[in-house]
């Protein structure tokens, strides 16, 4: 968008001052000077971006030419002889001939055979524009020309011009149907119009209004070095998606050299000429609409067979559907897309003796089946303790459904018991560490901060040895249920094993230590067991989140650290990582 800004600029400008500078008889000059102006610009930028080497070169030729043809234009005709003249526009030249051999070399010739139409379709186009600038331009070149010399240089920058014509139009029906291909397009119509439009008036010695086109050249030269900047290879396409363009030009071109006076010889030529071009592309359009009507019959036919293949495959289906309803060891009930039930397979007549399913369980699943979308293995339960795992298959071409329903009450209950057996401390009724961790793990990514408390219970040993295992199993109970009773929301508590228990708090640094100093005070008082007092004190150490860690794991050997040096100084104490 910057750049193409860029451009409308340069093109409002430049017309504005030409228009306003042509009542002072000066257009033409001042035409002149934006236009080596906007060339010298092209070349920077060519140079001073990574454009292709060869169309960089070209540019650099053609700017040349364009600068000595106007320096020469100021100068009295002896001055520069047709000689002279000849040499400065053999660079014009080169530039027709390098962008002429960049279109050739973009061209995938290797499709010629397989599309031959888009090829004819290029040689219409280019034919057509060659008869149309013959009848404007070319014929009249022997006339200028001042010298032998001077009629073979124009002659050859015609044919370069020709040429250039030739393998654009060649590369524009074959490969540049893309919109990556559009800058390419529009930059080189642009320079066609601009080398017509100049050429068609200059001839006539009408040079103020052919100067309205030299500001042309640098707006398409800055779109092809934009595009050979970082444009992608043109591919051969299947389709020729302006096919009208040929025969709208081959119009143009008959009223044009119809009403235009040239002699006979180039007249009946012209028309043999294209015509014939016109009885090749309809040879090959009918060669292809040949191949497309019977690749289109061969298609139908494929077709056809599938259809019936897959009848033959659905009718298959719905007897092994039938088989599957009537056989198959889990309940199975046929329902409409209104829910209501159709029909029952005879385990499911056996586990709903009422002839229809729990109202419930229906509930749960009409809503989802109304989606239109299959269901597998979705759990179900229900308030009186069963639970089913539901599936839900749509029957192919009809609007019912079937649903498996699979018993899983037993199993569910079983799987409670174990998930309780291998999250819970059997002793204190807290959660484990296997348990402790994974709930931590999840939940610490949506908190701020928080606390985790390693408490280690000094002189549990001697509890153990001194009054027996059952008091000591009745200390570390007494110390769960002391640990919990100041815990908040969202806090929890869990036994590490032996006499070593975590706490983590969703607390601040303060609200920390008011919990460790509660928990010091509630542990330090009597443990009475069977008319035996017992006497544990804690040793806590602490780690903050996130200062300390941000992982469970890193938490924990923090805190674990923290609750070491208490253990080794005086106990009975908290202490901060």
């Amino acid at each position: 968008m910057r750049h193409m800004s860029r451009v409308q600029w340069y093109v409002i400008i430049t017309y504005i001052a030409i228009l306003g500078s042509s009542w002072f008889h000066a257009g033409p000059i001042f035409s002149v000077f934006s236009t080596i102006a906007g060339l010298l610009y092209c070349s920077w930028v060519a140079r001073s971006t990574g454009t292709l080497p060869i169309i960089r070169r070209a540019l650099e030729w053609f700017t040349i030419g364009i600068i000595l043809n106007f320096a020469f234009s100021f100068l009295p005709v002896a001055w520069h002889p047709p000689e002279l003249d000849t040499v400065v526009n053999l660079t014009i030249t080169g530039f027709f001939i390098l962008t002429a051999r960049t279109f050739a070399k973009q061209i995938n010739w290797t499709t010629v055979r397989r599309l031959p139409l888009l090829y004819v379709d290029g040689i219409l186009l280019f034919g057509m524009t060659f008869v149309f600038g013959y009848t404007i331009i070319l014929r009249y070149i022997p006339d200028i020309a001042r010298s032998s010399i001077e009629l073979v240089g124009m002659s050859g920058f015609a044919l370069s011009f020709i040429a250039q014509l030739f393998f654009f139009f060649l590369l524009y029906t074959t490969g540049l149907h893309n919109k990556s291909h559009r800058l390419l397009i529009r930059s080189m119509l642009v320079f066609i119009f601009a080398i017509f439009g100049y050429y068609t008036f200059f001839i006539r010695d009408q040079f103020d209004i052919a100067s309205w086109f030299f500001p042309l050249y640098p707006v398409s030269l800055y779109g092809l070095l934009r595009y050979y900047r970082k444009t992608h290879s043109p591919e051969a396409s299947e389709r020729w998606t302006i096919s009208y363009l040929p025969y709208l030009s081959l119009l143009i071109v008959v009223g044009g050299i119809s009403y235009v006076p040239i002699p006979n010889t180039i007249y009946w030529s012209s028309l043999i000429g294209l015509f014939s071009l016109f009885f090749v592309r309809q040879f090959f359009s009918e060669r292809q609409n040949t191949r497309l009507l019977r690749e289109l019959g061969l298609s139908e036919n494929e077709l056809l067979q599938r259809v019936s293949e897959k009848t033959e495959r659905l009718e298959l289906r719905k007897e092994e559907y039938r088989r599957l309803f009537l056989n198959h060891p889990y309940p199975i009930v046929r329902m409409d897309a209104n829910g209501h039930e159709k029909a029952m397979n005879p385990i499911a007549e056996h586990n709903f003796p009422a002839g229809q399913l729990p109202d419930q369980l229906m509930e749960q699943i009409v809503p989802i089946s109304w989606q239109g979308k299959p269901i597998e293995h979705q759990l179900m339960q229900l308030d009186d303790g069963r639970a089913f795992e539901v599936t839900v298959i749509s029957i192919p071409r009809e609007h019912d459904f079937y649903i498996i329903l699979a018993d899983r009450t037993h199993a569910l209950t079983e799987e409670r018991m174990l998930r309780s057996l291998g999250y819970q401390d059997a002793l204190t009724g807290l959660p484990n560490r296997r348990y402790f961790e994974e709930v931590l793990s999840n939940e610490l990514p949506h908190w701020q901060e928080g606390s985790l408390l390693f408490i280690d219970l000094d002189g549990f040993k001697d509890i153990n040895d001194q009054f027996g295992h059952d008091a000591g199993d009745f200390v570390l109970q007494e110390t769960a249920r002391r640990l919990e009773a100041d815990l908040q929301e969202a806090e929890m508590a869990a036994r590490l094993g032996g006499d070593e228990f975590i706490v983590f708090l969703h607390r601040n640094r303060a609200g920390t230590i008011h919990y460790a100093e509660s928990i010091l005070k509630h542990l330090n008082e009597v443990f009475l067991y069977q008319a035996q007092t017992m006497h544990v004190t804690p040793s806590i150490g602490i780690s903050r989140y996130p200062e300390d860690g941000t992982t469970t794991s890193l938490l924990l050997i923090r805190a674990d650290e923290a609750m070491y040096t208490v253990k080794q100084a005086d106990k009975n104490a908290y202490r901060f990582k």
